[in-house]
């Protein structure tokens, strides 16, 4: 992968359909209404009424199009050719669907041991791990903000150590479910975990909620549609990092569709995906509490839309993806390997995948 950072910001000023693009290390981001993206010689081509730009197909990795976003067979031709991920989002940033290269994922025998062995005690355990690293990951953030400036002082930072004294304790009673005694062939453990989960999630999330500056407090986490700024900015960013972690998955060889704890949930949908981006969501949450802090947002970047909810708009939405692309590509520890965010994702997915292939051995 090259080393470098390219940004191209159209001002939207002087364009009627307003683009906003972003590339950073290979990845371009389009989310406005009638840009047209085609092949010219062996470039990208990205034209709106009154601009064009022109990248080349080796500095892109993945292409994410919001609805409305042009484009040609022969760009989608062009961009398997060079193994580029497309990926078609809605207007909260989800992805909706993809093109990938036929080359990506490995040997049928892993998909093939998903569905076998969805329910054998190492899936389980995985699963289980996920989700305690992700409460860690939860506890460790809180310990963060309780170190900042925090709206009302003292009161709130005991709050802070009340929610992570809680967490500490249902994490605890998770870590202590034996996966060995599980009954493999009923659902009640993933009723349990999904419990255990929920009851962290009300408590974490109501700890935000305090931390936050008083313009973005919110009485609890909403989904579709998002009640509250604060909530549209999460939407927004779960929604891409799904993307991520759904293309990670099937580079890995792994079906997204089988998953493991959300399996029973969801018809036709990514659920291993959901599954795997547990322990990544607190990175979503670090870079909008962030961008909130900072007060880096304008009344008219959110469009309250009735019952349709929030919805994140125009500038906004180049703020978060500025800022969550900055994050996702920081180079970071973990399990002794410095990486960028977004490759310990892929290490991740390529570890679970190897997980389900020893399963045969």
């Amino acid at each position: 992968m090259k080393r470098f950072r390219v940004y191209y910001f159209i001002n939207t000023l002087t364009l009627k359909c307003k683009l906003h693009l972003i590339i950073k290390k290979m990845q371009i981001v389009i989310h406005t209404k009638g840009t047209y993206l085609k092949r010219s010689q062996n470039m990208f081509e990205i034209k709106t009424e009154n601009d064009i730009q022109r990248i080349s197909a080796e500095d892109i990795d993945t292409i994410f199009l919001a609805k409305g976003t042009l484009l040609t067979t022969d760009v989608i031709l062009f961009a398997l050719s060079h193994q580029i991920e497309i990926i078609f989002t809605d207007y909260h940033g989800t992805a909706k669907g993809r093109i990938w290269n036929n080359k990506f994922g490995s040997t049928p025998l892993i998909r093939r041991n998903q569905a076998i062995y969805a329910t054998h005690s190492k899936p389980i355990q995985w699963i289980k791990n996920t989700l305690i690293e992700k409460i860690s990951n939860q506890i460790s953030f809180l310990h963060q903000l309780s170190y900042g400036v925090l709206p009302n002082g003292e009161t709130t930072q005991r709050r802070l150590a009340d929610a992570i004294e809680q967490m500490n304790a249902i994490q605890e009673n998770l870590q202590a479910i034996s996966v060995k005694r599980i009954k493999k062939k009923e659902n009640d453990w993933k009723d349990s975990f999904r419990g255990h989960e929920g009851s962290v999630s009300r408590v974490y999330f109501k700890a935000l909620a305090y931390s936050l500056p008083h313009s973005y407090y919110f009485e609890s986490r909403s989904m579709r549609p998002a009640h509250d700024k604060f909530n549209c900015l999460l939407n927004y960013g779960y929604g891409m990092m799904y993307g991520y972690v759904q293309g990670a998955l099937i580079r890995a060889g792994l079906d997204p569709s089988l998953g493991i704890l959300h399996a029973d949930q969801y018809n036709s949908a990514p659920t291993l995906a959901f599954d795997l981006i547990e322990k990544y969501r607190v990175w979503v949450d670090t870079v909008a509490f962030r961008l909130c802090q900072g007060y880096s947002f304008e009344e008219k970047d959110f469009i309250p839309k009735g019952e349709q909810g929030v919805w994140l708009h125009g500038n906004g939405k180049r703020k978060f993806v500025k800022a969550l692309h900055e994050y996702l590509h920081e180079v970071i520890p973990q399990k002794n390997v410095r990486r960028s965010r977004l490759h310990h994702i892929q290490l991740d997915a390529q570890s679970l995948a190897q997980l389900f292939l020893g399963l045969s051995e």
